[in-house]
């Protein structure tokens, strides 16, 4: 019978090709407890570039949050905890992050160890409190190889964060954010960030005017998205202008007047 090679026993470099392209649960739970070897190419930065830890359930009672305490002799997960282990296996790797939608941690915990993780080129910011807010300009600045930020929602200091950006983030060519995209917001993107290719301002506030300063001022814009955005009207103007951009995303926008209207006959139907 013909002799097969058997996975553990593929050089190392193998391994960890491969096992760069799995996710954080099976990096965690599955690979470093099947033999030797493979425990072993677990261990390389290489296999913790990508960091996403929106994919995973936190919530005591998950299937994850079991296996994990199980496997690692814990009496609860710790999401700060398992966050600092994670960075700490990517040794600086790391050029993908995206946090937890929801984290009960203050943005000045997160900075203390996402210090290490200079080369990160990919952001999802979670959301955040008021007051954490305000912290976001000096995290960002600690990235200058910052290609996408994503913000869950727009921070009251953006156009602090649009400023670092400029100074520190040469490299990005991406922003998604919800919010109330003021004019002065839209000034700042186009004279700030001059380099922007992949802008996402879905679900926003947002009136026409500001919306033209950014289709007349971003030349560079490959994708724009404003689907779902508030007292927006696209019309004619608005599509003509945008015509040099690839890919343009509107639908779902509402005027003040249509959403009244809509409310209106809501109210209606309820009666």
């Amino acid at each position: 019978m013909e002799m097969r090679r058997r996975w553990e026993d593929m050089e190392i470099d193998c391994l960890v090709s491969i096992f760069r392209r799995l996710g954080l649960d099976d990096m965690v739970l599955g690979v470093p407890f099947v033999c030797k070897s493979w425990h072993k190419a677990s261990l390389d930065p290489h296999c913790w570039k990508v960091l996403n830890f929106s994919s995973l359930d936190f919530m005591p009672w998950s299937h994850f949050a079991h296996r994990f305490t199980s496997l690692y002799s814990l009496k609860s997960l710790s999401v700060i905890n398992f966050m600092k282990l994670v960075l700490h296996r990517s040794a600086g790797f790391a050029i993908e992050l995206f946090f937890p939608p929801w984290l009960d941690a203050a943005l000045a915990q997160l900075t203390s160890f996402c210090n290490e993780c200079s080369r990160l080129k990919i952001i999802v910011l979670p959301r955040l409190l008021s007051q954490d807010e305000m912290m976001i300009p000096e995290f960002v600045a600690g990235f200058k190889e910052l290609e996408y930020l994503e913000m869950q929602c727009k921070p009251r200091c953006f156009l602090e964060v649009v400023k670092e950006i400029n100074l520190k983030c040469r490299n990005l060519v991406g922003l998604s954010m919800t919010g109330y995209v003021k004019h002065e917001d839209a000034l700042a993107m186009v004279n700030l960030i001059p380099k922007l290719k992949y802008l996402n301002l879905s679900k926003s506030y947002m009136e026409k005017e500001s919306l033209m300063v950014i289709v007349n001022g971003c030349r560079n814009l490959e994708r724009l998205e404003v689907k779902g955005c508030f007292a927006l009207e696209i019309d004619d103007e608005i599509l003509r202008r945008a015509s040099y951009i690839k890919t343009f995303k509107y639908e779902g926008c509402r005027t003040a007047q249509e959403y009244f209207d809509d409310s209106e006959d809501d109210d209606i139907l309820v009666m």
